[in-house]
């Protein structure tokens, strides 16, 4: 469905209103994290629709020039976990698109990454106060280790085990859950020794942490 909404948006141009207004997503930044195997984070700011009548409907994602996704309005972060040519350069930029007329914004600047970065980044991806009150014992652990976290308000909540390459592996919670503190299990019977790392997702917000598996 993303390479046929992208097609009618160039292809209906005759719906468009002379005059109307498609204002781009603002302050494109691009940041490169190697924890979880060299993935590439985009965040920006929501277009100011109050100079347009229009409608936004979400974002269009264009890598190395190319079309790459179609993402939702309340999206203000893009995580790119296979990123192509990334001893190279890579390149991203981002348009808005809307309904009532239909149209595409201008794009945003693009933002580049040269070379590979050195080095790991282990922060909290966007995170409010409140969230970052996240701990798991013991760590290492074997075979069982509990996750204990605070949600600030109520919201669905996603908690994901994932490997040292960043693949998911287990979902140990996907469901809306209330303000409060909260604990979940992580039980690594079946799995080798080695690094993990638990990923928490809040409304637009992520939060990774390490873990070592120790058999």
């Amino acid at each position: 469905m993303k390479p046929i909404l992208h097609i009618v948006l160039l292809i209906i141009p005759i719906l468009l209103k002379a005059d109307a207004i498609f204002p781009p997503p603002q302050n494109l930044q691009l940041k490169h994290w190697y924890a979880l195997g060299n993935y590439f984070q985009l965040s920006w700011d929501t277009p100011d629709t109050n100079q347009t009548d229009a409608q936004l409907m979400g974002y269009l994602l264009y890598r190395n020039l190319i079309f790459c996704d179609t993402l939702s309005s309340t999206s203000n972060i893009y995580l790119d976990f296979e990123p192509p040519f990334i001893n190279d350069t890579i390149c991203y930029y981002l348009t808005a698109y809307y309904i009532n007329p239909i149209g595409e914004s201008e794009p945003t600047d693009t933002v580049y990454h040269v070379g590979i970065a050195i080095g790991i980044e282990d922060k909290d991806l966007r995170t409010p106060l409140n969230l970052k009150f996240i701990k798991n014992y013991p760590n290492p652990f074997n075979p069982i280790t509990t996750i204990e976290y605070h949600i600030p308000q109520s919201g669905i909540v996603q908690i994901s085990v994932l490997d040292v390459l960043g693949k998911k592996i287990e979902i140990l919670v996907n469901e809306k859950q209330n303000f409060g503190d909260y604990k979940v299990t992580f039980n690594g019977n079946k799995y080798p020794s080695g690094l993990y790392y638990y990923q928490i997702r809040y409304a637009n917000y992520y939060v990774t942490k390490k873990m070592v598996l120790i058999r």
